[in-house]
């Protein structure tokens, strides 16, 4: 399985995910522009990631590989509540659901 987000660069990327695989054999990556990043197998706890990328459009691919042989776990992976934040853009920060601040 695959998972492709493009973003416009400069600015930081940050995201939780977690796998529940045959540690070593089936692996959730993570890559900019087709450069392998950071890989997690196994059963892991929930696990916050933050890059920064530079200027432009940047391919970001999340790729989870399974192989055949053996099912540990759940045999999937996770991410979630990804963001993208460009460079000098300041955080948004909300007292109340009204968007008072």
């Amino acid at each position: 399985s695959v998972l492709v987000k493009v973003v416009t660069g400069p600015g930081t990327v940050g995201f939780w995910w977690r796998a529940s695989s045959e540690p070593n054999y089936d692996t959730l990556s993570f890559a900019v522009d087709g450069i392998p990043l950071s890989v997690i197998s196994g059963d892991t706890d929930w696990q916050y990631y933050l890059h920064a990328v530079g200027a432009g459009p940047h391919d970001l691919t999340w790729a989870f590989v399974k192989d055949a042989s053996v099912s540990n776990y759940m045999d999937t992976a996770f991410v979630d509540q990804f963001s993208f934040t460009p460079e000098g853009d300041p955080p948004l920060i909300f007292v109340n659901g009204d968007g008072d601040t």
